[in-house]
């Protein structure tokens, strides 16, 4: 909903209140993770929020903004005569994994592009702006690089991809997992508490392949977020809720986040119930 707020659309509740302007100075239009989290509190509060386009765009709306005019139409929605409901989502990885200028990562035949890497280009937000840019501009060279570097021989020789799950509900509580306890707003409890769950994940699917690549991914996000005690955008901890006086760009492994992993389930006395 970026761009429809960037041409006027504004936030309300169920009884038309814009509850942006108690937020920020710049109301809808302030950074990404305060119009998250204040959509977020929102509805923690038992609040219904919506986006409003009515007097922004009125009858302009599918024609300016035709993806979303088709999403709603499909929903039963019209956004010409009435608002759309919304709710808050985070961005887990403004990082991921480390790459050159060319999209080279330290394993030597993989490549990292867009959102699982981390160029240094995106900082605390993930902004469509300069994700965008990102993207094609990594996205040109990588492919270039690959090229040069590939043949049909080595493209034989490629490993073949974990087989899909056996257990459909398993993905889907790893979402919820992390949406519940390491989302918009997360603290050391509630980490600890989805890396215990995250574990025992691992434990009910039998640590096949494809699961362990959604719970590594989780467990080093989760890592990652224990160990930066401040908040800084999109990751805020009501713990440490200020942030520290300079920023410092992080880097873990998958041995550091094991350690990370083990140091805060230990410190919260869950280790017994989650590694037994």
């Amino acid at each position: 909903d970026e761009a429809l707020r960037g041409h006027g659309a504004v936030l309300i509740d169920e009884t038309g209140r814009r509850f942006m302007l108690g937020v920020h100075p710049m109301a809808e239009l302030a950074p990404r993770d305060v119009v998250a989290r204040a959509i977020h509190r929102e509805r923690s509060a038992g609040h219904k929020t919506f986006l409003d386009c009515r007097n922004a765009l009125g009858d302009a709306f599918a024609e300016k903004f035709p993806t979303v005019a088709e999403s709603c139409r499909r929903l039963g929605i019209d956004p010409v005569r009435e608002p759309i409901p919304v709710a808050p989502a985070a961005h887990y990885h403004m990082g991921g994994i480390v790459t050159d200028t060319y999209g080279r990562t330290s394993l030597n035949g993989l490549w990292a592009v867009g959102e699982c890497a981390s160029t240094g280009l995106r900082l605390a937000d993930r902004l469509a702006s300069n994700s965008l840019l990102e993207a094609l501009v990594f996205g040109a060279r990588t492919a270039e690089d690959v090229r040069s570097q590939s043949t049909p021989k080595t493209a034989r020789c490629l490993p073949q991809a974990p087989k899909c799950f056996r257990l459909a509900p398993i993905p889907r509580r790893v979402r919820e997992s992390m949406t519940r306890l390491a989302g918009l707003e997360r603290n050391a409890a509630s980490l600890c508490r989805a890396l215990g769950e995250i574990l025992a994940i691992e434990r009910a699917g039998a640590f096949e392949p494809a699961l362990l690549n959604v719970t590594t991914a989780a467990k080093l996000v989760l890592a990652g977020a224990v160990n930066r005690r401040e908040s800084r955008g999109g990751h805020f901890r009501t713990d440490f809720p200020n942030t520290a006086p300079k920023g410092v760009r992080t880097f873990l492994t998958l041995a550091d986040a094991e350690k990370i992993v083990d140091a805060a389930l230990a410190e919260t006395g869950e280790i017994h119930a989650t590694r037994s």
